[in-house]
């Protein structure tokens, strides 16, 4: 029974942190295209375009870095935690079956 509460909610939080990090991700990529359509023809003058991209380009990593981050945390902490709660619900259940058929 913890092993399915468990599962459920690595599932949400997954789930949550994905839909999340799209949503930002969306928001970010509007707002800075609406802002580099707007903006005047001295802003290009100025500011070449390789530096306009490259300010996209670390925003865009950093928050794949934050979901390849949340990814190793399930895999690292809730996997382990899931197989373990199992374990211990397989050997009560086997504790259980031992007493109820003696040999």
């Amino acid at each position: 029974m913890i092993s399915f509460a468990s599962a459920a909610f690595v599932y949400v939080r997954s789930y949550l942190t994905a839909l999340l990090g799209l949503k930002a991700s969306t928001a970010f990529f509007s707002s800075f295209t609406k802002a580099i359509f707007n903006a005047p023809m001295l802003f290009f003058d100025s500011t070449p375009v390789g530096r306009i991209l490259t300010r996209a380009n670390i925003f865009f990593s950093l928050v794949q870095a934050s979901s390849d981050l949340i990814t190793w945390q399930v895999l690292i902490v809730a996997v382990p935690a899931m197989v373990a709660s199992i374990c211990v619900q397989l050997c009560c259940l086997f504790y259980y079956l031992r007493d109820m058929y003696p040999q």
